[in-house]
């Protein structure tokens, strides 16, 4: 089930939602991450897992993709601890500001 969908976005699409997740991941707060999904928005770039092609995704599949991370070597250029809980947590994160967005757009 690895990333149901989003497997399948183009690349250019997966690094612009991973650093929504990296950031989520550092820290950064939700008003720096919120201005960068707008203008995601405005340039057509994806904001959330169903923007990749992953509608509704279960926190087993946040999990999942937590854990997909986790195996990749970029995560030593990170400047944070990442954790697996980490990295799902900033999924979710990431999930909750974009429905936010949505709503209040």
């Amino acid at each position: 089930m690895k990333a149901r969908g989003a497997k399948d976005a183009r690349h250019g699409d997966q690094v612009a939602y991973g650093l929504l997740v990296h950031l989520a991941v550092e820290g950064a707060d939700d008003e720096a991450i919120v201005e960068l999904m707008r203008f995601y928005g405005a340039i057509g770039l994806p904001r959330s897992l169903p923007d990749l092609g992953m509608p509704d995704p279960s926190s087993e599949e946040i999990g999942e993709i937590a854990c997909w991370t986790m195996t990749e070597p970029h995560l030593a250029k990170t400047s944070a601890t990442v954790t697996k809980v980490g990295v799902a947590a900033a999924l979710e994160r990431i999930e909750r500001l974009a429905e936010r967005l949505l709503v209040h757009s």
